[in-house]
């Protein structure tokens, strides 16, 4: 196994232990604490977003442009392609977390969340293997900014589900990281066009996420701790960043 292969094994299996040992956190922080840890969430996964992936996204833009043949024909197309698929993943996660609210009885609601933060799952760790063979440092922080992540969409769907989440839920969620891991691991996603896309639809889903589950109108007290939390997520970023080059 190559090394990125192994780093991204390695991580898939932290995450998959951040669902299994949730519960365990959650009862050590109380409810306080995990408001707390909520505001550091969402303001980690903000500061990703912002301060990388949208700059790897402007990148990205470039294998777009190749894979369509940068044709004057496409206009514009081509420089915002990958912010629009972004935005496709935004709506996306939207329109099925509405569609689970509205669905019929607990179980349909509980399936079609299930379903969506499964796939949610997958691709973060689809992507895992090219991310750490582009950057491991950042990457390494990229896996931090989502177990914490994890920590705050477990408290969501456990208040939405309860125990059914709890028996069936979890282990789906892990399940899910190891499916998108073996995936990546079987087909071996190499083209720049295709990563990009995938990582594109992720920060679509991981706003969508601090929006709705991160920032809740309890939390709204917290925006000191959201707000140091972003700033220092993305000193660190940037310091990795300055760092290597």
């Amino acid at each position: 196994m190559s090394q990125h292969l192994a780093l991204a094994a390695a991580a898939t299996v932290l995450l998959a232990l951040v669902h299994a040992l949730v519960p365990a956190l959650r009862a050590h922080l109380g409810e306080s604490g995990q408001s707390v840890v909520a505001a550091i969430g969402g303001g980690v996964a903000a500061a990703y977003v912002f301060v990388h992936l949208l700059p790897e996204l402007a990148r990205g833009n470039r294998a777009l442009n190749e894979a369509l043949g940068d044709s004057s024909e496409l206009g514009g197309v081509g420089e915002i392609g990958l912010f629009a698929v972004a935005l496709a993943g935004f709506l996306a996660l939207y329109g099925l977390d509405h569609l689970a609210i509205r669905a019929d009885g607990e179980a349909g609601a509980f399936a079609v969340h299930l379903g969506v933060y499964t796939l949610y799952n997958a691709v973060i760790t689809y992507s895992l293997p090219t991310q750490f063979r582009a950057d491991v440092p950042v990457t390494v922080l990229f896996v931090v900014a989502m177990a914490v992540h994890f920590l705050v969409a477990d408290r969501s769907l456990a208040r939405h589900h309860g125990r059914r989440f709890a028996t069936v839920g979890r282990p789906v969620l892990a399940g899910g990281l190891v499916v998108g891991f073996l995936l990546a691991w079987v087909l071996a996603p190499t083209r720049a066009m295709v990563v990009s896309v995938l990582l594109a639809v992720l920060g679509g889903f991981i706003l969508y996420v601090v929006f709705s589950d991160e920032l809740p109108d309890e939390d709204r007290v917290r925006f000191p701790t959201f707000a140091l939390s972003a700033g220092g997520y993305a000193g660190l970023l940037l310091v990795v960043t300055a760092l290597q080059h």
